[in-house]
């Protein structure tokens, strides 16, 4: 299942022609990605719901790893997995007070690196 969240540029069109049988949910406005998430889940009919955003990129055995918790034996008390989420390209310690900086899970803020100057990956 594919959630459209208004989007203009073909690419609802796209997805059904490149996936048969593709149950696409069409919605009229775009009210972020928690809106459009809900709207996915309403129309889910499957025991567990997987919610991968438009950007992700996810590798191969995605789906039976995060699944997998819940889909055991004992796993009815599993209610929900994530998948560790790794940011694409190069970043630097953020000065302080900078606005937008990502925060890792240990505190620490993180900005892009200048394309120039590369920094750790975070």
């Amino acid at each position: 299942m594919v959630v459209d969240n208004a989007s203009q540029d073909g690419s609802p069109e796209l997805a059904e022609a490149l996936v048969a049988g593709l149950h696409l949910v069409r919605r009229p406005t775009n009210e972020g990605f928690a809106a459009g998430a809900n709207a996915g889940i309403r129309a889910s009919t499957g025991d567990v719901v997987v919610l991968v955003n438009n950007d992700a990129r996810v590798e191969p055995g995605f789906l039976a790893a995060i699944t997998a918790p819940m889909l055991r034996v004992g796993g009815e008390d599993v209610a929900a997995v994530t998948g560790r989420v790794l940011l694409a390209g190069s970043y630097r310690p953020a000065p302080p007070g900078t606005e937008g900086a990502l925060v890792a899970h240990d505190g620490t803020r993180w900005v892009r690196a200048d394309p120039g100057r590369p920094g750790p990956r975070c």
